[in-house]
């Protein structure tokens, strides 16, 4: 039986598309979104009501010897998430080059395309919701559409109509799905509070 609706997130893409969009006055350590606020937003918006039964986070996790500050704020938002039973959290480690001056994510967009499209198939919930920037996603797209479950998208917009995203164009415009557009407000009402680097 369908229980709810899942939402589905690519945390860094989220986080730095809504800062590059609608935060560059302040610097990326001071505002971050929350994922529950997030989701809850995205549920009070469609015009099926249905609670949410799942959030599923997938994320890079910074090495604790390699950049101890950005380390102490994952640990922070995973504990305060893990406080909701509906956050399911993939953590993946950060890739450290030696050239690297800022960490790479490896392995985040196969994850969540991976669950994205296990949920679609296993027909467990009313309505799967992505929210990505990233147009690695096109292929889960794709198939979660084909599976049979009800698919949405959801994305940062600057504007009422056209896309800042190719992917969230891609899925309305091409596969015609539901979308929820959220706004310059939205991003804030999902920012709970501006934090010090510390």
């Amino acid at each position: 039986m369908n229980s709810g609706i899942a939402v589905f997130m690519d945390f860094e893409n989220i986080r730095r598309t809504g800062h590059q969009m609608f935060a560059r006055d302040f610097d990326e350590s001071e505002v971050t979104v929350s994922p529950v606020l997030l989701a809850e937003l995205i549920a009070s918006r469609r015009h099926q009501a249905a609670p949410i039964s799942r959030i599923s986070i997938v994320r890079g996790q910074p090495n604790r010897f390699r950049d101890p500050v950005a380390a102490s704020r994952f640990e922070r938002d995973a504990a305060a998430w893990s406080q909701d039973p509906r956050v399911k959290g993939d953590y993946l480690p950060l890739h450290y080059g030696p050239q690297r001056t800022r960490p790479k994510e490896s392995g985040v967009d196969l994850r969540l395309g991976l669950n994205f499209v296990e949920a679609a198939k296993a027909h467990r919930y009313e309505a799967i919701v992505l929210l990505t920037g990233d147009t690695d996603l096109k292929p889960a797209i794709d198939d979660a559409a084909a599976a049979g479950t009800r698919v949405e998208v959801a994305f940062w917009s600057s504007r009422s109509h056209g896309f800042d995203s190719p992917v969230a164009e891609y899925a309305v415009r091409q596969k015609h799905l539901w979308h929820h557009r959220l706004s310059e407000e939205d991003f804030w009402h999902c920012v709970p509070e501006r934090r010090t680097a510390a």
